[in-house]
């Protein structure tokens, strides 16, 4: 059997109504020998129906597997299993790519021997109203020449949030394997994408292609659970899960070697500030996760943020906003300081 040019992975939880249109926008791009795999987390909306329905009319083969509701990590483990292409791409369900993105990946896969990954800016939209023009604008992403080149590393935007959409990235077969099993943490609900970017930029060499090659939809149709709308206020309750989530990520990505010197400083600070925002929302008399977060601090020798984060979590709400506030401000100068380089 011979090796797909691309798989692409489509992890989809009751999201049969916007299916035919992702899927469409892979079919359009025009390159033979793609592998596109449906990986269905338990749906009950009759989507299992609406890909056969789909594949019957447009004469397309899909490889479709349903499995247990288990979360996006794991449905994209699944459809890694299952991916025998030589470049791997995702595509969430409710997202949509734009004409001309795979052979725009191929042409830098082809013309930079050494790339391992690629990947394009996006347009974000909200309720079918456009919240965003650039992904990359939005972050800070900034190539001077407006064309393909590898990921700059100062600054490292990925320590302040993902730097990109996962519906646009690319990546080798072989690159791949250097991540690690599973390649996405089946125990993080939500995060998962941002670890999976973290080690991929430790150990790839990323390509920024720069052109807009997808459309980021969001819908508020009851299948984020856990997880409000981007732009809409978040709750303590949820600040404070998502907050533990990225300090988990970020003290993974601590714990790998070789990162380069500048880079380190922005990661502590990430991982120290995820530890001050769970204190800041915790409530109630409980305050579970709270010591694995003083002792992660001292173990690490972040001695002034261990205090903070003890005083801001043991402190009532109302004075909890002078250790933040005072906090964060040094921690900002920290960075300044240690990532200045003489001329």
């Amino acid at each position: 059997m011979s090796q797909p040019s691309f798989s692409v992975i489509i992890p989809t939880f009751n999201r049969a109504r916007f299916l035919p249109e992702a899927l469409d926008s892979v079919f359009i791009q025009g390159v033979a020998d793609v592998q596109v795999i449906v990986v269905d987390d338990g749906s009950t909306d009759g989507t299992e129906a609406v890909i056969a329905d789909y594949g019957h009319k447009h004469g397309h083969k899909i490889d479709y597997v349903r499995q247990e509701n288990g979360g996006a990590a794991a449905a994209r483990n699944t459809g890694l299993s299952m991916a025998r292409g030589r470049l791997i791409s995702f595509l969430d369900s409710d997202d949509l790519w734009v004409p001309g993105k795979m052979k725009a990946e191929l042409s830098v896969f082809d013309n930079i021997a050494s790339a391992d990954a690629v990947i394009s800016d996006s347009e974000r939209w909200m309720e079918n109203e456009l919240v965003c023009r650039s992904w990359f604008e939005e972050q800070g992403l900034v190539m001077p020449e407006n064309k393909p080149a590898p990921l700059p590393p100062m600054p490292p935007l990925w320590t302040r949030r993902k730097p990109f959409a996962t519906c646009c990235l690319t990546i080798t077969h072989t690159a791949l394997e250097r991540l690690g099993q599973p390649s996405f943490d089946t125990s993080l609900p939500t995060h998962q994408d941002w670890d999976f970017v973290i080690r991929m930029i430790h150990s790839c060499k990323v390509i920024v292609l720069p052109d807009s090659t997808a459309i980021v939809r969001r819908f508020n149709d009851g299948t984020r659970v856990g997880r409000p709308l981007p732009g809409t206020p978040y709750p303590p309750a949820v600040k404070r899960v998502m907050a533990q989530r990225r300090y988990r990520i970020f003290e993974k990505a601590q714990n790998m070697k070789g990162w380069p010197d500048e880079v380190v400083p922005h990661i502590e600070q990430a991982r120290s500030e995820a530890a001050r925002e769970f204190a800041d929302n915790l409530s109630g008399w409980r305050r579970r996760g709270l010591a694995r977060m003083v002792v992660g601090e001292l173990q690490r020798g972040a001695y002034r943020s261990a205090a903070v984060v003890m005083a801001s979590g043991l402190a009532p709400a109302k004075v909890r906003s002078l250790f933040s506030s005072s906090a964060r401000a040094k921690g900002r100068t920290h960075i300044a300081t240690t990532t200045e380089r003489p001329s």
